[in-house]
Parts: structure tokens; C-alpha cells; sequence
């Protein structure tokens, strides 16, 4: 993992991780829209981990790839990652929803969650925004009193540009970046026993993976899950 440089282990410690397709693979639902951002700018990774339900409302929606709902939920928390090329540089904006919200920019907190929609309209993810807060009908979740309610709990949702070339060693960097920001919100407990041979062996099976859904991508067929 030392010289890994995947982009896969945003979110690894979390216990609903899972590895994030390329944007060669043909998405349906929220995800669409961040492809065609990715394959034509600076967007390298986006990333959602969604955590446990805390409760529920009725809400007539969409769910991440686009089939009806008729409820949203309140995790306890949610998380959105991005990871562009600033000025020839990789930068992370985080915003997390939460009891004790924030924004973070490579790591340090710069403000509250909601100027997260600044970040989305800058990089050109204004409708992604929108349909996260409920701005724009259907919808995949709706923004109330600085909580986000979405379709899904317990979920590592997102993708990864294919064009995107992390330096030697990014995983590494990347391990519990986020996870610390959320245990510093008192919403996650980064595991005591974490062991980086684990870790490494999930983080060598991505390009199997990765090759197994390309294709599925030649197939011409829509990647749901």
C-alpha cells in the first residue's frame, strides 16, 4: 500500500466500503451527470458514503439510479468527497452533514456544510447539488434543517475518472482522511486493530474488477450496481 496509488481507499475503514467504478463504465442516475463533468474537466473522484438510518419521512423521490421511492431517510451522517486537479495540483473538498457539520478543503475545516454548493457550481456539479438537495424535481434526497435525507443508508456510492493518475503512494494518503473527519464529528470510531496487509490485498483486486465491469461497458450495457 506504500506505492499503491488506486484511488479506491477513500472511506476503506468504513463498514460499508466498496470499490468505485471508472467513468468508462456507462452509469445511470446521480452518477451520470458526474461522469460527463468527469470526462470533460478537472474532477478526478466523487465519492458518497452515506452512514446508519436515524430516521425516516415520506418523500416521493428517486433512489441513486433513478427508480421511484416513497421515503427518505436521516442517516447519521453523510459524506461527500471530490478530488480535482486544482493549478496542477490534487485537492479534496469534503462536506459532511451531520450534528457537527463542515467543510473541508485537504483536510482543514473551511466552513460549513452548505457552502459545499459553491464548491459543486464551480466545478460544474450544480445539477448533482441539485438533486442531493431537493432543489430540482424528482429528486434523490432533500436538504432540511442543515441534515440531508437520502433514498439509501449504509452506502459507499461514487467514480473515478479513468483518466486520473495519482502519484505513487496516494492510498496512503488517502487512508482515514475522511474517517478522521468523521470520527472528529462524533459520528464513526476508527478501528483500534486496522491492518494494512488487509487493506492492501482489497486495494490489489481493483484492476481485476475494473477490467471484469469494462466489460460490461463494451457489452454497451448501463452499470446499476
Amino acid at each position: 500500500m506504500l506505492n499503491s496509488s488506486t484511488g479506491q481507499a477513500v472511506g476503506i475503514l468504513l463498514p460499508f466500503w466498496s470499490y468505485i467504478p471508472t467513468d468508462r463504465i456507462s452509469l445511470k442516475g446521480l452518477l451520470y451527470p458526474v461522469a460527463k463533468v468527469m470526462q470533460e474537466g478537472d474532477l478526478l473522484r466523487f465519492v458518497m458514503l452515506i452512514g446508519q438510518k436515524e430516521d425516516e419521512v415520506p418523500f416521493l423521490g428517486k433512489d441513486f439510479f433513478w427508480q421511484d421511492v416513497s421515503k427518505m431517510y436521516r442517516p447519521n451522517f453523510s459524506c461527500i468527497d471530490l478530488t480535482v486537479k486544482y493549478k496542477g495540483k490534487i485537492c479534496n473538498f469534503t462536506g459532511i452533514f451531520a450534528n457537527s457539520d463542515g467543510l473541508y478543503v485537504n483536510g482543514k475545516r473551511a466552513g460549513h456544510v452548505e457552502e459545499m454548493r459553491d464548491i459543486f457550481f464551480y466545478w460544474k456539479l450544480g445539477e448533482v447539488w441539485s438533486l442531493l438537495t431537493g432543489d430540482i424535481k424528482p429528486s434523490c434526497g432533500v436538504y432540511r434543517n442543515r441534515r440531508l435525507f437520502v433514498p439509501e443508508t449504509e452506502v459507499c456510492l461514487g467514480v473515478l475518472s479513468e483518466k486520473a493518475d495519482f502519484p505513487k503512494g496516494y492510498d496512503m494518503k488517502d487512508l482515514a482522511r475522511v474517517e478522521r473527519l468523521l470520527e472528529n464529528a462524533g459520528v464513526f470510531k476508527i478501528p483500534d486493530d486496522i491492518s494494512l496487509g488487509d487493506i492492501e490485498q482489497k486495494l490489489s483486486k481493483f484492476s481485476e474488477l475494473d477490467k471484469m465491469l469494462g466489460e460490461f461497458a463494451e457489452d454497451d450495457q448501463t452499470f446499476l450496481r
